[in-house]
C-alpha cells in the first residue's frame, strides 16, 4: 500500500497458490467423465488498484479509480497428462470508474468500463471459450437530493459489446477428432437504468 497524499494511493498485491486434489473433469472407469480430483495444480496472479483525485490540481470534484488484475495458472489434463490453465480461471480483468461531483452544486455524472478474459472450460470431449467483442461500459447522470432521494439515471453497454463463445466438441480429444464446432453471438443491446435511493 502506497499513500499518494492529497492524490490517492495505490495497492499492489501478488498471490501464489497450490492446490492439491485440485475438481475438474475427469476420466471413471468403464467411460465418460465426472468431476473429480486431479493432484495438484497452481495459479500465480499480481493486482493493483489506484485512485487518483484531482483536487490537489486545480480541478475539484473527480476521482479516478482502476483496478487491473493479471492470473496464470498449470494443471496437467488429466486426458493428455500435458500442462494448461485451470478451467474458467479469470486471467485478465480491467475496471475504471469515473465519477465528477460538479461543486456547489447536488450533481454528479461518470462512467464504468470493464473487461476481463477467461480460461478455456476444458471438458474429456469438449473444450468451450468465452470471449467479449469489447469492453461492457456505462454512464451515468445522478441528482443528490430530488425531494431528500438521490436520484440516478444510466445508459449501459454504450460500446454494445457482444458475448461470444467458441465451442469445439470431439469425437476423440486424444487424437484430436472434432465432431463439430459451434459459435454463439449473442447481442443484448443497451440497458437503460433509474435507481432511486434514500430513506422514507
Amino acid at each position: 500500500n502506497q499513500s499518494l497524499g492529497d492524490f490517492g494511493s495505490v495497492t499492489v498485491r501478488g498471490s501464489a497458490e497450490d492446490f492439491e486434489d485440485i475438481v475438474d473433469q475427469i476420466p471413471i472407469v468403464g467411460g465418460g467423465q465426472a468431476p473429480g480430483n486431479i493432484d495438484s495444480a497452481q495459479r500465480f496472479g499480481v493486482s493493483a488498484d489506484l485512485t487518483l483525485l484531482s483536487d490537489p490540481v486545480g480541478w475539484p470534484g473527480a476521482r479516478l479509480d482502476l483496478a487491473i488484475a493479471l492470473v496464470d495458472s498449470e494443471v496437467l489434463d488429466p486426458l493428455l497428462g500435458t500442462p494448461r490453465q485451470i478451467s474458467g480461471t479469470e486471467t485478465f480483468s480491467l475496471n475504471v470508474d469515473f465519477r465528477q461531483d460538479f461543486p456547489r452544486s447536488d450533481w454528479a455524472a461518470g462512467f464504468e468500463f470493464f473487461y476481463d478474459e477467461e480460461s478455456a472450460d476444458v471438458r474429456l470431449d469438449e473444450i468451450s471459450v468465452r470471449r467479449e467483442s469489447f469492453a461492457f461500459a456505462s454512464i451515468f447522470v445522478e441528482h443528490k437530493d430530488v425531494f431528500g432521494l438521490t436520484v440516478r439515471t444510466s445508459i449501459s453497454n454504450v460500446l454494445d459489446r457482444d458475448n461470444d463463445t467458441f465451442r469445439t466438441i470431439f469425437n476423440d480429444r486424444l487424437t484430436d477428432d472434432v465432431a463439430f464446432r459451434q459459435n454463439r453471438f449473442r447481442n443484448f443491446g443497451t440497458i437503460f437504468t433509474l435507481t432511486v435511493e434514500g430513506s422514507f
